[in-house]
């Protein structure tokens, strides 16, 4: 598999540049959804995962704060 993709790089100036870059956003972005998902209350989370669950009223009940 990679010997089909290796030789599209080969002609490109700093394909190791945009590889490494094209990594480091991708940690950059999952560090931050892993930290909102830890920083997010417990109450929120399990106000979110019911949502499906609930019936569908017309009041707007905030339970999450």
């Amino acid at each position: 598999m990679l010997r089909f993709i290796k030789h599209n790089f080969v002609g490109i100036d700093g394909a190791t540049f945009y590889s490494i870059l094209s990594l480091f956003i991708f940690m950059t972005i999952f560090i931050i959804a892993l930290v909102i998902a830890i920083k997010t209350p417990k109450k929120t989370i399990d106000a979110v995962g019911n949502l499906p669950l609930e019936n569908d009223n017309v009041e707007n009940n905030n339970n999450y704060e």
